[in-house]
């Protein structure tokens, strides 16, 4: 006798295992093959509208806890609001673009056919393209084998033509109103992966870097030196000024440089850092000779360490602190924003005396015997193990002329690359950027007519000459961009509420955005320029850019003519000067990710806001967006 026969149990159909590694890929099956996804919305037609839009994953491996978290959470609220009847389409998306699939890429080229092989941007932009749509593949099985029921055969990919068509048009819409202008500004640059950064692809990180004193010679007073702290001592072949605190007090010391005192030399410190600054640099036995107020250093000049040129003093009152250092900060207007602004503020030249490599290099920028020697020409920024070339023969030029007084190492937090994980520069280059400031709704500085765009600083006279603006802008009529952003966060509801703070202080600090990379996989930015090298960016030119692109694809601009693309783009009644040379230059991966609701939820039926959304106005509209992956 069988016992089990004896006992009085349920029955049922369910199997006594799981066995789920066998059974959910069957189950998903059956759902694709019972159209599951499709039979839903069709039964919710005409049913209140919930439309959650997919903050994309990107496109570069397998998926991870991260995914998946974000995936099911966002299917979760897709499938609550279907029970409670509403339709709630999901598409999801994929980004696309970037540099770290380029830089994948780029390695995986090398490596195969090392230095034979293809890098021009068209053949890195089709390895990039199979390469995204190989993990866009592999990523959209393993979150339908999670569950998430969506729209997986229509996703939208910031690929394709069509998105890349409306977010260029988009950036049509930008120049109309006068957001995008080029200047030459102090921006992030990756050594490693050769182009700009914008804030959020900085990271920062526990950094070691060589703080030291350097003696500046005051001109016309021999033996008497300003004391400078740097913490970068590549950036001393770009000094141009000194800054100093216009409210704080300063010594001159003098220090003997002998057992006897026969033989001394003068320092200019900060009154109230002297006692630190004594220590580190072993002042035993100095005289403070005077003190006096700032205002006396404006007439100082002083002679570069070793660069045959001379500076002057400037107040530097927002970045000299009495935190740090000497009272005194050497000013480099082409690598960092705080002596950009000072530099500007004095009409400095905006020297940057490094190339694309991150070598200390010459430039046209000043005359060449006042640059830097040329022992120092060609040397690395790159840090290898804590420490570069550029650094080291700059300490040891330092020292071979006794300009080095002290130096200990710093430890601070700095900013560095969020790809190659190394420490990025500061370094001003010509770059196309959005203006945060710009008025809404007015006519300040929008392009002129030919697509011309005044560089910064610079505004263009009736007759076509270029006019500095020096202070004396118009009044500006209704409110800046910054303005209306913070207006509208103070409309928000922060849950945690101090989220409004965090936010609000990053807006208000938030400089203007640069737009432009030096890479070949992006959307491309499409400016033009003449023969003189000025730019031409017009809108309506942008517009049938895009219409080209939706049609072609973006490649289009990378493999065809500057002379090419021109005839197809120009408008019949042109007034502008002709373009000789295109752009090389990609938009900022973030503009493909602000383009997605005009690129998806606009143009996809199913999404769009004129639709389903309580304003008609506002076809880009979405009940709830989720970021992340």
């Amino acid at each position: 006798m069988d016992y089990k026969d004896t006992l009085n149990l349920p029955r049922t159909d369910f199997p006594m295992k799981a066995d789920l590694v066998r059974r959910e890929p069957e189950r998903l099956a059956r759902w694709e093959a019972a159209r599951l996804y499709e039979r839903i919305q069709a039964a919710r037609a005409g049913a209140p509208s919930f439309v959650l839009h997919d903050g994309p994953p990107f496109a570069n491996g397998e998926i991870h806890l991260g995914h998946v978290l974000n995936k099911i959470l966002k299917d979760i609220v897709i499938k609550y609001k279907t029970l409670r009847g509403c339709r709630a389409p999901y598409v999801p998306g994929w980004d696309c673009h970037g540099l770290p699939i380029e830089f994948k890429v780029t390695q995986e080229l090398r490596r195969e056919a090392g230095r034979t092989a293809d890098t021009s941007p068209a053949a890195i932009r089709h390895a990039c393209e199979a390469y995204a749509r190989q993990f866009v593949a592999i990523q959209r099985d393993q979150f339908k084998r999670l569950g998430v029921l969506g729209d997986w055969e229509h996703p939208y990919l910031t690929l394709h033509p069509e998105y890349e068509a409306e977010e260029l048009r988009l950036f049509a819409g930008l120049v109309e109103k006068g957001f995008v202008y080029r200047g030459k500004k102090p921006v992030y640059w990756s050594i490693p992966c050769r182009t700009a950064l914008a804030e959020a692809e900085v990271e920062y990180q526990d950094h070691v870097s060589p703080s030291i004193y350097v003696k500046f010679p005051v001109a016309g007073h021999p033996g008497t030196f300003i004391l400078i702290w740097t913490t970068t001592p590549w950036t001393l072949p770009a000094n141009l000024a000194v800054a100093y605190h216009s409210a704080f007090s300063y010594s001159l010391v003098r220090v003997p440089r002998d057992e006897d005192g026969a033989r001394c030399e003068d320092y200019l410190v900060s009154t109230f850092l002297l006692p630190v600054v004594a220590q580190k640099c072993g002042w035993s036995n100095y005289q403070i000779v005077r003190s006096f107020e700032a205002a006396h250093l404006s007439q100082l000049e002083f002679e570069h360490p070793f660069c045959a040129r001379t500076g002057r003093l400037y107040a530097g009152d927002d970045f000299v602190t009495h935190d740090t250092g000497t009272g005194f900060v050497h000013i480099a207007p082409g690598h960092g924003l705080e002596d950009y602004t000072l530099g500007l503020r004095h009409g400095l030249p905006i020297y940057s005396p490094v190339d694309d490599d991150g070598r200390l290099a010459w430039t046209d920028d000043l005359p060449r015997k006042q640059q830097m020697p040329a022992e120092l020409v060609g040397r690395s920024l790159l840090e290898q193990r804590g420490r570069s070339e550029a650094n080291d023969a700059v300490l040891a030029l330092l020292e071979a002329r006794g300009a080095l007084l002290f130096r200990e190492d710093y430890r601070h937090s700095y900013p560095h690359c969020w790809r190659s994980k190394t420490p990025v520069i500061f370094r001003a280059m010509d770059q196309w950027f959005i203006r945060i400031d710009q008025v809404v709704g007015g006519a300040d500085r929008m392009p002129e007519a030919g697509g011309q765009i005044p560089e910064a600083g610079e505004r263009r006279s009736e007759d076509g000459g270029q006019v500095p603006e020096a202070g004396e802008q118009k009044p500006m009529v209704g409110k800046t961009f910054r303005q209306l952003a913070l207006e509208e966060i103070d409309r928000v509801t922060w849950i945690p509420e101090w989220g409004i703070n965090r936010i609000k202080g990053a807006v208000e600090a938030r400089p203007d955005w640069c737009i432009s990379r030096q890479r070949a996989w992006g959307v491309p930015l499409p400016a033009f320029y003449d023969a003189a090298g000025r730019p031409i960016l017009d809108a309506r030119v942008i517009r049938r850019v895009a219409d080209l692109v939706e049609r072609h694809g973006s490649n289009v601009w990378f493999e065809q003519t500057a002379a090419e693309l021109w005839a197809q783009v120009r408008p019949a009644d042109w007034p502008g000067p002709e373009a000789a040379s295109k752009s090389a230059d990609t938009l900022d991966v973030w503009i493909d990710s602000g383009s997605s609701s005009a690129a998806v939820i606009a143009r996809r039926p199913e999404l769009r806001g004129a639709d389903n959304a309580e304003d008609p106005r506002r076809p880009f509209q979405a009940h709830l967006y989720l970021e992340g992956s």
